[in-house]
This record gives structure tokens, C-alpha cells and sequence, in this order.
């Protein structure tokens, strides 16, 4: 369900984003974010368009996250963490709202989410889209094998 990725806008944020070969969970490789000297205000991420969802449908993200000196350097909505933007809407979905700080190995993350009547997924121009990030925080993060699967009305995963 996954396609490409999109680095950030914004120059100076492009180099903190790497594809590492040396450190992965899955396969041979992970998305790599690092920003040792953050400022207050940077959020370097990478992004995925994801036009295939249906409304109202519920789906179950997971994915592998590692930590390394992750400083937070704001109280809200700051660390390594993932978004998702509803374009149209008032309000992002960040997971974990508190954000991941700290030195941790790889952890496993599942969250379930249901999306709006109106997702604004029909591959225009607005699309919701998904961002892995490192958010006003210093450090280094890690994302592997990041997934998103439908979960049907049963329970099951498709």
C-alpha cells in the first residue's frame, strides 16, 4: 500500500534524512533521521502520500523504531514520532502524542486509526500522507518496516 517517499522542503532539513544499510530490523535497510544540533523549530521528516484510503475505515499502522539521545526540545508534540495529515481538516494525528525520547533499541509500535468520512484521498492535489519525524528535538532516529493494513469489519487484518 506503501509507494515512494518524499524527502522535506526545506534545504537545510533535506541531509538529516539517510537510507542506513548498517542499522535495520527488517530487510537491509531503514530510514535514518538525524539532527544533533536542532534548533527549536525543526522538524526534518520524510513523507508518503497515501491515496488508497478508504473513508471511514479503520487500518492498522506498525512499524520498527530505534532511539538514539533523543533530546526533546519543546513540551508539545516534540521526539521522534509519526504523523499523519488529513488535508482539509483542523487537526494532525501524532503517535505517540508524547513523542519518543531517549536512548531504546528497536521497538515494535501497532496503532490503529480510523479515517475521516471525507480522508481527501483521491490522489489530487490534497492527499492525506504519512511523516516519520524528528520533531523539535536533537538525536537520532531509526524507522523500519513501517506498514499500513486495513483491518476489516471482523477484526482481521487484510
Amino acid at each position: 500500500m506503501l509507494g515512494p517517499w518524499y524527502l522535506p522542503t526545506k534545504a537545510e532539513e533535506k541531509p538529516c534524512i539517510s537510507i542506513d544499510s548498517t542499522t535495520y530490523r527488517e530487510g537491509c535497510q531503514s530510514i535514518c533521521i538525524t539532527n544533533m544540533d536542532a534548533k527549536p523549530d525543526d522538524r526534518p521528516g520524510i513523507g508518503i502520500n497515501m491515496p488508497t484510503l478508504k473513508s471511514d475505515t479503520k487500518y492498522l499502522l506498525t512499524f520498527w523504531v530505534k532511539g538514539e539521545n533523543i533530546n526533546k526540545l519543546t513540551d508539545k508534540y516534540s521526539g521522534a514520532l509519526v504523523n499523519v495529515i488529513w488535508p482539509g481538516r483542523k487537526y494532525n494525528e501524532f503517535w505517540p502524542v508524547g513523542g519518543y525520547s531517549g536512548t531504546f533499541e528497536w521497538t515494535k509500535q501497532a496503532i490503529e486509526f480510523k479515517t475521516p468520512s471525507d480522508p481527501k484521498t483521491d490522489g489530487e492535489k490534497a492527499t492525506a500522507f504519512l511523516n516519520l519525524r524528528l520533531q523539535f528535538a536533537s538525536g537520532k532516529v531509526w524507522f523500519d518496516d513501517v506498514r499500513i493494513r486495513e483491518i476489516s469489519d471482523k477484526g482481521e487484518i487484510k
